[in-house]
Order: structure tokens, then C-alpha cells, then sequence
């Protein structure tokens, strides 16, 4: 079993028989994709199943294996952007928050080229100063808490 499905298995506890029909690491995360979907399209809000989505993928990103990499730059990462852009404001700006929370503005900033990979540069743009104002309202309330 390779180290991306062994992984996937340790995160996804409750997908293990999905995780081991799934024909490759890609058609998982297509899987993983649904379910990221769904958690923001009307099923109930799974801020845990989001949280674990992004632990797995920036996991994938730093594995030794081009596959297992190619699978989440291509299976998330790429379409993550695009999805949030499709979305009406409330959720489109949910799903940035998200992005923040679950990856930082400066891993963000990193991933740029990636993130925009299916976004025009207006959109790219856009994200990036929605992202920034996100990060600083987060980093205001959390600052206001400790006093």
C-alpha cells in the first residue's frame, strides 16, 4: 500500500473501504473533492472533514513521491480557487477563510501560480487582497480575545 493511501487511511478513518477501492491516488481525490464540495453545497458544515481535507493535501504536497504531489496539486489545490469563485458571496468568502485558516496567508502567497491555475490574474488578484483582509481580521479578533 503506498504511503499516500496509508496516510489517507490515518486522516480518513471513516472512508477506509473508499480509500481502498479507490483505483489511484487520483480517483481519491476526486472522492475527497466530493466531499469538500459537499461541505459547503447544502450538506451539513463539516468544519472538521474541511480540516482534514487541507492536512492531507498540504501532507501530499511535502511527500517524498511525485505522485502522490501531482495527485493534490491536481485534485485540489488547482480547483480549489475555482470552486470558490463559483460560489455566491457569503460561501465564496467562507471558502477563502477557510484557505487562510487551513493553510496561512504566507503558504497562500506561496502557492499563487498553483492556486491561480484556473482563475484569470483579475481573480488571482482579488483572492490574494480578500485573503490578506482575512488574515488580518482573524489575527484582530484573536489579538482582542488575548486582552
Amino acid at each position: 500500500m503506498s504511503q499516500g493511501r496509508k496516510r489517507a487511511i490515518e486522516v480518513f478513518p471513516d472512508i477506509r473501504a473508499r480509500i481502498h477501492e479507490a483505483g489511484s491516488l487520483g480517483q481519491l481525490w476526486c472522492d475527497l473533492w466530493h466531499r469538500f464540495r459537499q461541505s459547503y453545497e447544502g450538506q451539513p458544515s463539516s468544519s472538521v472533514r474541511i480540516r482534514s481535507i487541507y492536512l492531507y493535501a498540504v501532507w501530499c504536497t511535502k511527500s517524498p513521491s511525485f505522485e502522490v504531489q501531482q495527485a493534490a496539486w491536481m485534485h485540489f489545490y488547482e480547483d480549489v480557487v475555482w470552486f470558490a469563485f463559483q460560489c455566491k458571496e457569503p460561501l465564496y468568502r467562507r471558502v477563502v477563510q477557510d484557505l487562510v485558516l487551513n493553510l496561512g496567508l504566507s503558504e497562500i502567497e506561496a502557492l499563487r501560480g498553483t492556486l491561480g491555475y484556473l482563475i484569470d490574474s483579475e481573480q488571482i488578484d482579488k483572492l490574494m487582497a480578500d485573503a490578506e483582509e482575512i488574515d488580518y481580521q482573524l489575527r484582530r479578533r484573536s489579538l482582542k480575545r488575548k486582552h
